[in-house]
């Protein structure tokens, strides 16, 4: 019975020491593990914070509940003075400078949040000025699957928006000096068609006027060559023989200049036949003569 009795107490004391083993082991790797989790929840609010993104979490009733550092001096704001406070009129105008009603959108992303897992919206700092935001979203259920909360992290685009803005109005600038200047140019042409018209019917008319005066002078430069309103001399001859053939080159040109009619018509008809060139050379000097004569050039 001694021998079983100290038996037993070896035994329970063993086992006590066991138990008492297990439980400081307990203990301590519990303490370790609520060490990791306390460092790793440091390691992500100091990652949320410091972020470079504003960081939001709202309720499904549009109440913030959480904005990060940046979010917070970005804004103009503290976490206090934020917590608990609509986003609508706070950090979201209730109209947007195009006209969007935003607290209508606000309860559509609350409605139907996968609808604008990404959208972009105008905002609003302390100061009250009007800033761009490109915003990501993410939604939280609870356990019957009803929106509970909103994660939205987003991103100044303001500078991207303004050049944007910038970029169209420049297109459109263009698109109207485009359409100015095509129309200026409409108006160039009408009036280049309508001076077209009337120099064809200027020239439809002077083709019997100009010829005219010319053919007289061609006509009595011949009847006076004949002697019929009296005799020439050999000198006076010479000069009216030159008279009648600078009459005759200018009815030439006048001609050739009435033909431009017929060619924007496609109508004139191209006479080619064999001349002398030393013959044509000979009147080209005959009629420059006087006016070399005069300025006293060989």
């Amino acid at each position: 019975i001694l021998v079983f009795s100290l038996l037993g107490t070896i035994l329970l004391k063993h086992q006590v020491n066991l138990r008492t083993k297990t439980l400081a082991q307990y203990a301590q790797e519990l303490a370790r593990i609520n060490d990791a989790l306390k460092e790793s929840e440091r390691k992500y609010r100091e990652l949320v914070e410091h972020a470079n993104s504003i960081i939001l979490h709202w309720t499904r009733d549009g109440k913030i509940s959480f904005i990060n550092e940046f979010g917070q001096r970005f804004f103009g704001y503290t976490a206090q003075e934020l917590l608990g406070r609509p986003i609508v009129g706070t950090i979201v105008p209730e109209v947007e400078s195009s006209g969007r009603d935003l607290r209508a959108l606000i309860e559509e992303m609350s409605k139907d949040p996968e609808a604008f897992e990404q959208n972009i919206n105008e905002n609003m700092l302390r100061n009250g000025e009007r800033v761009w935001i490109a915003w990501t979203n993410k939604i939280f259920r609870n356990e019957r699957g009803e929106v509970e909360a909103i994660l939205s992290i987003g991103q100044d685009i303001t500078d991207r928006k303004k050049a944007e803005d910038e970029l169209k109005r420049l297109n459109a600038e263009l698109e109207l000096r485009v359409a100015q200047r095509t129309a200026a140019l409409a108006e160039a042409l009408d009036r280049a068609q309508s001076a077209d018209r009337l120099k064809s019917a200027f020239l439809a008319t002077m083709s019997h006027e100009l010829p005219t005066p010319l053919n007289s002078i061609i006509g009595f430069t011949g009847i006076l060559l004949q002697g019929l309103a009296g005799p020439l001399n050999e000198e006076q001859q010479k000069q009216m023989r030159m008279v009648q053939n600078s009459a005759r080159h200018l009815l030439a040109l006048i001609n050739d200049i009435l033909d431009l009619s017929k060619i924007e018509a496609g109508e004139l008809a191209l006479s080619m036949s064999s001349f002398s060139l030393p013959h044509s050379l000979e009147k080209v000097t005959h009629m420059v003569r006087p006016m070399a004569q005069k300025k006293q050039l060989d």
